[in-house]
């Protein structure tokens, strides 16, 4: 579980997180550690997400790109929205049989004098831009299927995820990678004995 990393919450603006829960430092940490121990091995990172900020989302998403290490993203229960883009920065993308994914049009909010609104959108606009471009690079999408998938509100189930480039494979068990080798049953055994052995050693050394 070294090279495992966990995103099942919202994605939250910094200014907007808890010391608890602070996403963006929480992630960069945990893939700083992994790049540093190995950037051979994958790092392994398990999504579940209603989605949120779309600038935190491309900060993330530059982050893990830049680990240098392969990276495995694996769908859980709900990839939503700006969750889709976080789940595409991994070089194999795998989704379980009841995963669903979300795509919408964007939304803007923003916080302020009425005046400063069109900055704001401007700003915004560049930053879904940038989600579009990485969103069709990394699945190979067209402009066409990108633009039915975020004129409206779409549920998209592992299999059409898989059509769309979302998704490289649709999982019912984990791979081994993530797992390590999966040991003989006998070889488990001598393991075993020579525990039972060794607390047998111990004791009588006691």
């Amino acid at each position: 579980m070294d090279r495992v990393v966990f995103i099942t919450q919202e994605i939250v603006a910094g200014s907007e997180a808890t010391n608890e829960g602070h996403l963006l430092r929480n992630v960069t940490s945990q893939i700083i550690r992994c790049s540093m121990a190995s950037t051979v091995k994958p790092i392994h990172i398990f999504i579940d997400t209603i989605g949120g900020d779309i600038k935190t989302a491309l900060t993330l998403h530059d982050i893990i790109r830049a680990s240098g290490a392969p990276i495995h993203t694996y769908a859980m229960s709900e990839v939503s929205s700006a969750g889709v883009m976080l789940f595409l920065s991994g070089d194999k993308r795998f989704a379980f049989p009841h995963t669903q994914f979300m795509t919408h049009p964007a939304n803007l909010s923003a916080h302020g004098p009425a005046k400063d609104f069109a900055n704001v959108s401007k700003t915004v606009s560049v930053y879904i831009e940038k989600s579009e471009e990485i969103t069709k690079k990394r699945s190979k999408m067209s402009t066409s299927l990108y633009n039915k998938y975020h004129a409206c509100i779409n549920y998209i189930w592992p299999k059409e995820a898989k059509k769309a480039g979302i998704v490289t494979d649709i999982i019912e068990k984990l791979p081994e990678d993530l797992l390590g080798p999966k040991q003989e049953p006998e070889t488990q055994e001598a393991i075993e004995n020579l525990q039972n052995a060794l607390d047998i050693l111990g004791r009588l050394h006691a």
